[in-house]
């Protein structure tokens, strides 16, 4: 097309001209690909398709490298494991009527064992669970559960730094593993990058392993397709999810949340780390025996979602919470660009009369996410739904609360890209007593925050709401 157009202006038949030819040769050439690929989401097929014609290069370059959303790992390894935590939970029906049908409501998909293979394992009961807010709460109970460990320690994260934090866990650990404790560590590849703690820890017996290392595979790198989970596993008794990376920034100016369980739901978690090492590692972990079947109290589903699931769980989990709601749903997120079964379950929740109200960052870490999101806010409040802006500190936590028994926490962020195409953890729990921790978090966070009214929104520069619009056309590949 560029050619074709260079020729209509007389260009000279020279090397320009079979530039702009193999420019549109390769933009067709990608063109079936995005068809493909973007099957099923017309938005983000049509943002690409308008990058690949108005940048040719650019735009098929950045298709080519970022256009895998897909990634296929082996059954074999877990198939076993997870028939075996099928027939250990106890069945749905031996739980109280009312947390079967809330569950029913959120998750039905993980009442089928056949499902444990979508990432999706079946309700378990939960001991007891600790919110833990922020750094400093949050790592000092991690490193008082590690040093009370006894036969082993399973570490997964996304970003390990070498910094005060990160040196002081890692010796935590590799003190333990010289007393004989089997530690496990799992950094993501890209996200840690060179972890230059790996030799203190193998030195003392530890053993660490890369998710997903850069590499081509059948001549496209994956290299977006991230392991973003966070989660400390310990002695099978305790588990911590949430937010946190390790890092000494959750200690002082980012706040964020981890949620330490106990009790049957903390087997599941280990299972999740068994198979993500399998994937990184080519080895398998002794399977654990399973917990005893207790249906009492809290209960929790754990989805471990991924770019290798044929179904997105986590997103329908999220969706289906939202339109269970009967009066609140309250958001914390600090990335927002929502897929649209998201922003619809939302906005139709509010639209019912449900107390919606979505925290978001006032300064996010990442500018343009930050302005991509304000274009989905005016949509949003026009339909009811509260959006907060968090003045304090840089706001990292993930949460939802649903009424006064629900909650989602996780390190799952309201974006393309912790829907399809990170690893993702989160566990949904039925519990009353997690629900009230956690609102006492929204309450004082809140108590931090400015309402944004959809009037200030469109009374914005032209300059800021153009720079809101190209910021918002491209959310999509974001």
């Amino acid at each position: 097309m560029h050619a074709l157009l260079a020729l209509g202006l007389g260009v000279d038949h020279g090397p320009a001209l079979w530039i702009l030819v193999a420019g549109d040769v390769l933009t067709f050439a990608s063109v079936p690909s995005v068809l493909r690929r973007r099957r099923g989401r017309p938005v983000s097929a049509l943002a690409w398709l308008l990058a690949l014609f108005g940048l040719p290069f650019v735009g098929a370059g950045s298709w080519w490298l970022l256009a895998r959303t897909r990634l296929e790992r082996p059954l074999r390894h877990r198939a076993a494991a997870l028939e075996r935590i099928c027939e250990a939970c106890p069945p749905l029906a031996s739980s109280p009527h009312s947390l079967s049908a809330r569950l029913r409501a959120v998750a039905p998909f993980a009442l089928s064992g056949a499902r444990v293979r979508e990432g999706v394992f079946p309700p378990a009961a939960v001991g007891e669970a600790e919110l833990l807010v922020d750094g400093g709460d949050f790592f000092a109970a991690l490193e008082a559960a590690i040093a009370s460990a006894r036969t082993e320690v399973r570490v997964q994260i996304y970003i390990w730094r070498d910094d005060a934090t990160g040196r002081r866990l890692a010796e935590v650990l590799a003190a333990k593993a010289r007393g004989g404790v089997r530690v496990h560590v799992l950094v993501d590849a890209v996200g840690t990058g060179a972890f230059r703690l790996r030799k203190r820890l193998t030195s003392a017996g530890a053993r660490v392993a890369s998710f997903h290392p850069l590499r081509l595979e059948l001549g496209l790198p994956a290299f977006q397709l991230r392991n973003h989970r966070k989660l400390f596993w310990i002695d099978g008794r305790e588990a911590f999810v949430g937010g946190m990376n390790v890092g000494q920034e959750y200690e002082r100016e980012w706040h964020d949340l981890g949620v330490r369980f106990r009790g049957p739901v903390v087997h599941h978690l280990g299972e999740v780390f068994r198979e993500d090492w399998a994937f990184a590692t080519g080895t398998e972990l002794d399977v654990l025996a399973p917990p005893h079947a207790d249906s009492a109290g809290d209960v929790a589903v754990v989805i471990a979602g991924g770019p290798d699931r044929v179904r997105p769980r986590i997103e329908d989990t999220i969706v289906m919470a939202c339109g269970a709601a009967k009066s609140r749903a309250w958001v914390l997120t600090p990335y927002f660009i929502p897929t649209e079964p998201v922003r619809s379950a939302l906005r139709t929740a509010a639209l019912r009369g449900v107390d919606v109200r979505l925290v978001v960052p006032a300064r996010g870490d990442v500018r343009l996410v930050a302005l991509a999101a304000r274009p989905f806010y005016r949509e949003l409040i026009e339909d009811g739904v509260q959006v907060l802006e968090y003045q304090d500190r840089v706001l990292h936590a993930k949460a939802i609360l649903v009424d006064d028994d629900l909650t989602l926490l996780g390190s799952v962020n309201l974006d393309e890209r912790s829907m399809r195409l990170n690893f993702e953890l989160l566990v949904c729990t039925v519990s009353s007593s997690l629900t009230a921790q956690l609102e006492v978090v929204f309450e004082d966070d809140m108590l931090k925050c400015r309402a944004l009214a959809r009037e200030e929104l469109l009374a914005e520069s032209r300059w800021s709401q153009l720079a809101e619009s190209v910021a918002h056309l491209l959310s999509p590949l974001l």
